[in-house]
């Protein structure tokens, strides 16, 4: 197991992570270097991005994301040659994870005095900042729920360190998405948008503090959590009930969404397929 997915796995069981950081757009020649590697590849390679591109994480990081966005992914089932350039492009994002990780473990061991500032925490509230941040998500939401090991992987371990309360609401939308509820990922895919989603409670919006309730309800009703495959699923919105009662009075389940954050989540929920039981339990 690695340092980054032992975070993710702390993390959906403990407080969450919050913040912003600004990461201007990257032109398109600073870009191309990564569109040449990862846009070249065929439905049977996966490239690796070489790990020189990758030093530089504040100009590769928004390039990564321009490729990830730009796949205008709307299903959680991938074309070929989809899924070969988004394992390329995700595996590179969580290669500069997982060194960060690394290396923010090792400075934990040091004394106050000479311990660096930790650089996954920086890295995070930039990924937030990047200009098409909701779009992102959104993709890697439909990755979550893919029918490959290796996609859901990718997709659970970046999310569960940069969902936010202002992107919480695509995974909650995404949940009222049953046409593969038939198939064997489906289940293994509604379980992983749960995860994502109970690391956001202690921290979400008014709106999608109620949302998240509702969801933790609807799903707690739909499943027999003593049958064998739905035990995890069964754990985590057990989870998900108990990180929401650790908001207070005074905290965010009390402020409501800013404006445009709202109307984007309303046109997100909106904008899927249409749903009676969506509608009925994701309300902006």
């Amino acid at each position: 197991m690695t340092a980054v997915i032992a975070r993710f796995i702390v993390a959906a069981f403990s407080l969450g992570i919050g913040g912003t950081l600004s990461v201007s757009a990257q032109t398109s020649d600073s870009c191309s270097s990564f569109a040449s590697v990862i846009e070249g590849s065929s439905s049977s390679n996966v490239p690796v991005v070489p790990e020189n591109l990758l030093t530089e994480w504040q100009t590769a990081l928004p390039c990564l994301a321009r490729i990830v966005g730009g796949l205008k992914i709307t299903s959680p089932t991938f074309e070929p040659v989809v899924r070969s350039r988004f394992l390329s492009s995700t595996g590179a994002i969580r290669a500069i994870m997982t060194k960060m990780s690394v290396a923010d473990d090792n400075a934990k061991k040091m004394t106050e005095e000479k311990r660096p500032p930790l650089q996954l925490p920086v890295f995070t509230t930039s990924f937030r900042e990047l200009e098409n941040f909701f779009e992102v998500v959104s993709v890697l939401t439909y990755g979550a729920r893919n029918d490959s090991y290796d996609v859901r992987l990718n997709s659970v371990l970046i999310l569960g360190n940069v969902l936010d309360e202002n992107t919480v609401c695509i995974p909650l939308a995404q949940l009222f998405d049953f046409s593969l509820q038939q198939k064997p990922s489906y289940v293994n895919g509604r379980a992983n948008l749960l995860a994502v989603t109970a690391v956001v409670a202690p921290y979400a919006y008014s709106e999608d503090f109620d949302n998240i309730k509702r969801v933790q309800r609807y799903f707690s009703g739909k499943i027999d959590s003593d049958s064998s495959p739905l035990k995890t699923t069964g754990i985590i919105l057990k989870n998900i009930e108990q990180r929401l009662e650790l908001q207070k009075p005074a905290s965010n389940k009390s402020v409501p969404l800013p404006p445009e954050k709202k109307a984007k989540c309303k046109a997100y929920a909106e904008g899927l397929p249409a749903d009676a039981d969506r509608r009925e339990n994701i309300r902006y």
